[in-house]
């Protein structure tokens, strides 16, 4: 398994960066429940592979997305990873937001944006 972890130096710029980026966010109050179950890591690998090599390249296009149940529980899976031990997970959904036009897939995007909203928060506080 491959982890990135931050730098000591660039944790504290990280963080202000997090940080800016969750100010800029309004939450839209939908709940947030994120399971914490066993996963075995090829999973979650596959989870981050599928959402930055196939979902990505068509947010960035408008192209449709053939199967949203399997964007969702990608993104839950990267979601439920994202901390301070290995920051492929937030930096794949930092990629996803700055990708993601608002009216691109807006339904499956509110979900994502409460969920990294809630992973920011999470690794903040």
């Amino acid at each position: 398994m491959i982890a990135v972890s931050a730098d000591p130096v660039l944790r504290e710029a990280i963080k202000t960066a997090l940080r800016r980026r969750l100010a800029t966010m309004s939450s839209i109050g939908a709940p947030v429940f994120m399971a914490r179950c066993a996963v075995e890591e090829g999973e979650v690998e596959e989870a981050l592979w599928f959402l930055m090599v196939i979902v990505r390249p068509k947010l960035r296009s408008a192209a449709p997305l053939s199967d949203e149940a399997r964007v969702m529980s990608a993104l839950a899976l990267v979601v439920a990873r994202c901390s301070w031990t290995d920051l492929r997970f937030v930096d794949c959904l930092n990629v996803l937001f700055e990708t993601w036009a608002p009216k691109t897939h807006p339904s499956l995007r509110g979900f994502f944006l409460e969920w990294y909203r809630h992973a920011l928060e999470r690794m903040l506080h």
